[in-house]
């Protein structure tokens, strides 16, 4: 290992975490999906309106956040909701219903898709939904990185940090 990618991977990770000091990161909650669909990620209140609109039920029922299940039907009814982790992704997660950024952890396919985007379209300012993202992407770079993924990935966190100066010297 070279010894300049192991400074570069320790600046961009002591510059994640002071930029997520200043701006503090989102907490967004984990993703949640149904059983029967094999599809999208959803938030909790969304998954249970899913799943309600799977059962046919009604507004009320569906827009309730919990129930306790008192019946076999409404065990069935949570049973066929999964979740409630953080999942490697090759993108960030957004809810399929209401669009709310959900908790992941990028694959090394996803790193680099993302720190395309970033170069493409760098950051105006850095918001807590930045931070978090940037957190997010930082967690799979280590010293270990290719010199590619090592030096997009400063790029990026130089440009989110040279943002965070500019508003918190």
């Amino acid at each position: 290992m070279n010894v300049r990618q192991k400074l570069i991977a320790e600046r961009i990770r002591d510059r994640i975490w002071r930029i997520c000091e200043i701006v503090p990161p989102i907490k967004p909650e984990p993703q949640f999906w149904l059983e029967s669909d094999c599809g999208p990620s959803y938030c909790h209140s969304c998954a249970i309106k899913a799943r309600a609109d799977e059962f046919g039920l009604g507004v009320p029922l569906r827009d309730s956040n919990r129930w306790h299940c008192e019946t076999d039907l409404e065990e069935a009814f949570y049973d066929g909701i999964d979740g409630g982790r953080d999942l490697e992704s090759d993108s960030t997660a957004a809810c399929y219903s209401c669009g709310e950024t959900l908790s992941y952890i990028l694959t090394d396919y996803g790193v680099t898709e993302e720190l395309g985007y970033y170069l493409e379209s760098p950051l105006a300012s850095v918001r807590a939904e930045d931070s978090y993202a940037l957190d997010r992407l930082c967690l799979n770079i280590y010293e270990g990185s290719s010199r590619k993924i090592l030096l997009e990935a400063a790029v990026v966190v130089n440009q989110a940090w040279q943002l965070v100066g500019q508003v918190h010297p």
